[in-house]
C-alpha cells in the first residue's frame, strides 16, 4: 500500500493523475491540483455536418468510440515531459473518425493524461475518464454515501472534471450491489442522473453494460429491462462485447418503445484482449473467431432493411495491448455508412479553403535532399493528387518555419509526408528531421495579434513528498496600448492559458520542450550549456497560428540545479 502511494506520487508530479481509494476521491480538493496536470485545449466543435443530433434517419454517419487500455495505462510516454522513445508507441491516427475516447485504467477513478486531453480536443474528440469498481475493489457501499443529502461522490467526480479539463466519465461497476433488497439501485440511478447533472449538457456519462438493477453483475450485451434504468439516468450505454445480431435487433425494438435514442447506444468490440491461449478466450463480436485482427472488415450493424453499416478496426498492435471500440448501432435502413474512409473525412468545414501551411522545425540530415509532400483529393475528378515541396539542403535549422503555399482548389488536404531525393544509404535507420510544429492557415485568416504577451518569467521550486524539482514559470499578459481590442469571435479560447494554445521553452538556443500551462519542469540533461550563466526564453503560440514575442532571462546555473 505504501509503495502504490509513493508510485501515485510519482506519477502526479509528471502529470499522471489517478486514486486508487474512495478515501483519495473524498479528500481530494482543487486545491491539491498542480497545473502541470491540467489540459489547456478546449474542445473544438466539428463542422455541423460531423455532428449527429437529428433523428436517426438525418444521422451523417455511425458514431465511434474508442476505449483504450495500454498496458495498465500511465506511461512516462504520456507524461508531459516523456523521454525520448526508442521505438513507436500507441497512438490514435484516425482521430478524425473518433467521437468518444474513454482513458481506461485499473484504478478506481483513471483521469485521462493531460497530453491526451490536448491532442483529442485539438481534433474535436471528446475525452472521458473511468470510474471502476471492480470484484475485490473494497468499500463499494461508500459510492452512495451523502452529505447533506448530496451524493459525495457525484460532486467530486463532477469537480474533477472541471478541474482537469476534460469531458465526462464512463461507470464500469463489476461488482454485485452490497444491498440488493433496499433502494440501493434506485439510488444509483439517481446517482448518476445527479452526477449528468453537476457535469452539464455538453459533458457526457456513460453506463457500462455489467450490473443490473436487480444488483447483480450480468452482462446483458445489449439494451434490456435489467439495465435501462442506469442507461437511462445516463442517456448512454456501452455493451459487453459478446452480442448478436439477434441481440442487436432486439435492442432497436426494446430502445424505441421505451423512446431511448438508438443513436447512444454502443456495442463493444474487444479487438485485442482475446487470450487466445487461455483455457477459456474472451468471446467478442463476431462469435466465431472474434477479436484482435480476426475483426477485420465486416458487416456489423444490420437493420431491418438489411442495408450494413461497415466498420474496419485497424487498430493498434502489440503484446499486453487491449483496445475496446463501441460502435453506435446504425439501425435506421436509411443511416450511410460511417465516415471511415479517407474520401469522407473532412473533418471541419471548408478545408479545401487552406492557403498554406507553415511547418516548424529543424534537419537531422542536412547534407541529405528531402522535402515534403502534400496529398489532396480532387472533390470534382474524385482522385488524389501529390504535389512536391523540395527543401534545398540545409534549408531547415534549429526553429525555421517553412512556408508550403497551396494553389488547389476544390480540393481537400488529407495527408502531410515527407520524402528523400536521389540515392541514400537506408540500409541503418536515419533521422531526416525534427518537426516541432504544423500551422495550417485558411485563406480567409482570422488575426489573434492584438496585443499578447509573455510577462512574469521567472524560476519556482515545486515540492513533491520529499523531492524538489525547479520549474520554468511565466504568466500572459495583454499589452497594455492594445487595450479594448477583442478576441476574434468563435476563436478557441483556454481557461488556463487565455490566448495561448502552447509556449515553446527554450535554454540557450536548444528547445527543451512544449508547454500547455505557465509552468515547465527543468532536467538537468537541459542544461547541458557552457558557462555559469543561462538564458532561458519562452515563446507563446496563439490560437489560430500567431506568435507573441518571447520573453527571456538569464540567471547563474546554480538557481535551475535541484
Amino acid at each position: 500500500m505504501e509503495e502504490r502511494r509513493a508510485q501515485r506520487l510519482r506519477d502526479s508530479a509528471i502529470g499522471l493523475v489517478y486514486f486508487d481509494t474512495f478515501e483519495e476521491v473524498e479528500s481530494w480538493n482543487v486545491a491539491d491540483l498542480d497545473p502541470i496536470q491540467q489540459a489547456n485545449q478546449p474542445l473544438l466543435r466539428r463542422s455541423a455536418a460531423e455532428v449527429c443530433n437529428t433523428p436517426d434517419n438525418d444521422c451523417p454517419k455511425t458514431k465511434l468510440l474508442l476505449c483504450h487500455d495500454y498496458k495498465g495505462g500511465y506511461h512516462h510516454h504520456e507524461s508531459v515531459r516523456p523521454a525520448p522513445m526508442t521505438r513507436e508507441r500507441y497512438s490514435c491516427k484516425y482521430l478524425q473518425f473518433v467521437d468518444t475516447f474513454i482513458y481506461f485504467s485499473h484504478k478506481l477513478v483513471c483521469i485521462p493524461p493531460p497530453t491526451w486531453v490536448n491532442a483529442l480536443h485539438r481534433n474535436g474528440v471528446q475525452v472521458l475518464g473511468t470510474f471502476l469498481i471492480e470484484p475485490q475493489t473494497p468499500h463499494m457501499d461508500r459510492l452512495l454515501m451523502r452529505k447533506e443529502g448530496l451524493f459525495v461522490l457525484a460532486k467530486q467526480l463532477a469537480a474533477i472534471t472541471d478541474a482537469y479539463g476534460f469531458d465526462g466519465w464512463l461507470l464500469n461497476i463489476e461488482q454485485d450491489s452490497p444491498n440488493p433488497y433496499g433502494n440501493w439501485s434506485n439510488d444509483l440511478a439517481t446517482f448518476l442522473s445527479d452526477l449528468r447533472g453537476y457535469l452539464g449538457m455538453e459533458k457526457k456519462v456513460i453506463w457500462y453494460d455489467a450490473l443490473t438493477a436487480g444488483g447483480d453483475v450480468y452482462y446483458q450485451n445489449g439494451l434490456t429491462s435489467s439495465n435501462c434504468p442506469f442507461a437511462e439516468a445516463t442517456n448512454c450505454l456501452f455493451t459487453n462485447y459478446k452480442w448478436t445480431e439477434k441481440k442487436l435487433a432486439e435492442t432497436s425494438l426494446f430502445a424505441k418503445d421505451i423512446g431511448f435514442p438508438t443513436t447512444n447506444v454502443f456495442f463493444g468490440i474487444d479487438l485485442w484482449a482475446q487470450n487466445t491461449n487461455m483455457p477459456s478466450p474472451r468471446v467478442t463480436y463476431p462469435p466465431e473467431g472474434g477479436g484482435g485482427t480476426n475483426t477485420g472488415l465486416v458487416n456489423i450493424f444490420k437493420d431491418q432493411s438489411d442495408q450494413p453499416s461497415r466498420y474496419s478496426p485497424l487498430l493498434g498492435q502489440g503484446p499486453g495491448q487491449t483496445l475496446r471500440v463501441g460502435l453506435q448501432a446504425s439501425l435506421s435502413s436509411q443511416s450511410p455508412e460511417p465516415n471511415l474512409l479517407p474520401t469522407l473525412a473532412k473533418t471541419w468545414d471548408d478545408i479545401n479553403k487552406v492557403a498554406s501551411i507553415d511547418i516548424r522545425g529543424k534537419q537531422d540530415s542536412p547534407d541529405m535532399t528531402c522535402g515534403f509532400s502534400m496529398t489532396f483529393f480532387d472533390l470534382a475528378r474524385q482522385v488524389y493528387d501529390q504535389v512536391p515541396y523540395m527543401l534545398h539542403p540545409r534549408t531547415l535549422h534549429q526553429d525555421t518555419v517553412v512556408d508550403l503555399p497551396i494553389q488547389q482548389d476544390n480540393a481537400m488536404l488529407v495527408a502531410i509526408g515527407i520524402f528523400v531525393e536521389g540515392e541514400s544509404d537506408l540500409s541503418m535507420p536515419i533521422a531526416l528531421m525534427e518537426i516541432t510544429r504544423i500551422v495550417i492557415r485558411p485563406k480567409q485568416a482570422v488575426t489573434t495579434d492584438i496585443g499578447y504577451g509573455i510577462a512574469n518569467l521567472h524560476v519556482k521550486s515545486c515540492s513533491h513528498g520529499t523531492n524538489v524539482e525547479k520549474r520554468i514559470a511565466w504568466d500572459w499578459e495583454s499589452v497594455p496600448q492594445q487595450h479594448g481590442k477583442t478576441w476574434p469571435e468563435g476563436m478557441p479560447w483556454s481557461r488556463t492559458t487565455g490566448p495561448f494554445s502552447s509556449f515553446t521553452v527554450r535554454i540557450g538556443d536548444e528547445i527543451i520542450g512544449e508547454a500547455y500551462c505557465l509552468e515547465f519542469p527543468v532536467r538537468n540533461e537541459d542544461l547541458n550549456v557552457s558557462g555559469e550563466m543561462i538564458t532561458i526564453s519562452v515563446a507563446g503560440h496563439l490560437f489560430g497560428g500567431g506568435l507573441a514575442d518571447s520573453a527571456s532571462i538569464t540567471i547563474a546555473r546554480a538557481i535551475l540545479t535541484t
